[in-house]
């Protein structure tokens, strides 16, 4: 009967650390779900629908150590979205896009906002220039995307609830 008691705690104990630590809410969706394909690792923390919300719209980003929630965003094709960054890790981090110029340094606990203008088809990448390596990136992803248009399609490996 001991034996079953453990067997059974290990796998109610397994199950719930599969399910991670995503973002779930505000329209956000878990991991293996990912609209797009980007190189390298990705701490996956959900993906933010904003389709509905047109052409001009606004987004609060969290950093963290070491991802971004949500990790992927759905916009229009074309969109202008204004980009609320919150850093509410212990360590600094970025918001970096290079294809636009963007680049906010932005410390531990304290917020920047930042304007991105998505593409009209296809994919835009951001990452923590600090963190990258680590998993630290997503993408905004308008039309029917398929892979991030600022990096070559490659493999990526998806970890949720880093």
């Amino acid at each position: 009967m001991r034996t079953l008691a453990v067997a059974i705690t290990a796998v109610l104990i397994g199950g719930l650390s599969a399910t991670g630590c995503g973002n779930s809410s505000g329209g956000s969706t878990g991991a293996g779900a990912a609209p797009v394909q980007l190189s390298g690792s990705v701490n996956d923390h959900g993906t933010r629908d904003l389709t509905k919300d047109g052409g001009t719209v606004k987004l609060t980003l969290q950093a963290n150590d070491f991802y971004f929630s949500p990790t992927f965003i759905k916009v229009t094709p074309g969109a202008s979205v204004t980009v609320e960054l919150k850093n509410e890790g212990k360590t600094e981090h970025t918001l970096t896009i290079p294809s636009l110029g963007i680049d906010q340094d932005l410390p531990a606990g304290q917020s920047a906002t930042v304007q991105v203008q998505v593409p009209t088809a296809g994919s835009l990448q951001f990452h923590c220039r600090l963190h990258e390596s680590m998993g630290m990136q997503g993408a905004f992803v308008s039309g029917a995307a398929v892979t991030a248009s600022t990096r070559a399609p490659t493999s990526s490996t998806v970890r949720s609830g880093y």
